[in-house]
C-alpha cells in the first residue's frame, strides 16, 4: 500500500484523514464471516483483563446514566 492515493484533478493526495492527519486506509480490504457455533463466545487475539487503576471505585453491577434526574420528574 502506499501513503498515496491515486492523483484527482488537483493533483497528489495523502492517504490520511484530512483533519487529523492520521494514517487512514480507505482503501483496506477486510472479511468478515459469521462465527461457527462453537466459536461464539471466543475472539482472537485474546488480551488479559486490565486492573483497576488505584482510588477508582468498582463499577455498579448495573449501570443507568440519568437515572436519578428521571426519577425525581
Amino acid at each position: 500500500m502506499s501513503v498515496f492515493l491515486p492523483p484527482d484533478e488537483s493533483g497528489q493526495r495523502l492517504n490520511a484523514d484530512p483533519l487529523t492527519g492520521q494514517a487512514a486506509w480507505y482503501d483496506a480490504r477486510v472479511r468478515i464471516e459469521k462465527a461457527a457455533a462453537d466459536e461464539a463466545a471466543e475472539t482472537v487475539p485474546r488480551p488479559a483483563l486490565l486492573r483497576q487503576p488505584k482510588g477508582m471505585k468498582p463499577a455498579p453491577d448495573i449501570l443507568r446514566y440519568n437515572a436519578s434526574k428521571s426519577a425525581s420528574t
